[in-house]
C-alpha cells in the first residue's frame, strides 16, 4: 500500500482560469429591485417622520427631543442610501454557465462569486414570485448535496432562460447519475 503524500503546490504554478464573461440579470428585474428599494425608502420616511412628529408623545429615557431632527434625518438618509446602493448593486450581479459549472457573481462593496459544479447538483427549482411573474421573470435555485436551503439562487431570469439553463444542467447531471448507478450495480454483483 502506498503512503499518503500531500505535497505543497506553489500558487504561481497553478494555471490561470480563463476570463469569465458574466451575463447581467434581465433589465426588467431592475424594476423589481427599484420597487423594493422604494418600499424600504417609504418605510424609512414613515419612521423618520414618526420620530420627528410623535417623539413628544412618548416618554423615553433617551434624549430624543433634543436630537429628533438629527435622528429623523438620519433614518431618512438610510432609506436614500439603500435606494442608491440597490441601484448600483444591480449592475454588479451576473451569472455564467460553463461546461461543468455555473457561477453567480454579486456584491458592490463585498464581492462574492458562487461556483456550483454540475456534479454536485441534487435538484433545481424555478420560483416565480408574484411581482416577478408580472414581468415574466423567475428565480433559479440550485440545491447541492447536504444543503437544506438552496446553495445558489439566481434571481431576475426570464422564465424561458431559466428553463433552458435547468434543462442544460439536468442533461449534464443525468449522465453522471447513470454512471454512478452502473458502478454501484457492478459492485453489488
Amino acid at each position: 500500500m502506498e503512503d499518503f503524500v500531500n505535497n505543497q503546490v506553489e500558487v504561481s504554478s497553478i494555471p490561470t482560469v480563463e476570463e469569465v464573461v458574466f451575463v447581467g440579470l434581465d433589465k426588467q428585474y431592475f424594476k423589481i429591485v427599484l420597487f423594493w428599494a422604494i418600499i424600504r425608502l417609504l418605510l424609512c420616511f414613515v419612521i423618520g417622520l414618526s420620530v420627528f412628529f410623535f417623539s413628544d408623545l412618548v416618554e423615553t429615557a433617551l434624549p430624543i427631543e433634543k436630537n429628533k431632527y438629527v435622528l429623523s434625518l438620519f433614518i431618512i438618509c438610510i432609506g436614500i442610501c439603500n435606494v442608491i446602493l440597490s441601484v448600483l448593486a444591480f449592475k454588479q450581479k451576473g451569472y455564467a454557465v460553463r461546461k461543468y459549472d455555473i457561477i453567480y457573481q454579486t456584491g458592490l462593496i463585498n464581492k462574492k462569486q458562487i461556483v456550483i459544479p454540475f456534479n454536485r447538483v441534487q435538484h433545481i427549482e424555478v420560483y416565480e414570485g408574484a411581482i416577478a411573474r408580472i414581468y415574466g421573470l423567475c428565480e433559479l435555485e440550485f440545491f447541492t448535496a447536504g444543503g437544506q436551503m438552496g446553495d445558489l439562487s439566481i434571481p431576475g431570469l426570464k422564465l424561458q432562460d431559466a428553463e433552458r439553463i435547468k434543462a442544460y444542467v439536468i442533461t449534464k447531471v443525468q449522465p453522471l447519475a447513470v454512471t454512478e448507478d452502473s458502478l454501484n450495480t457492478e459492485e453489488n454483483e
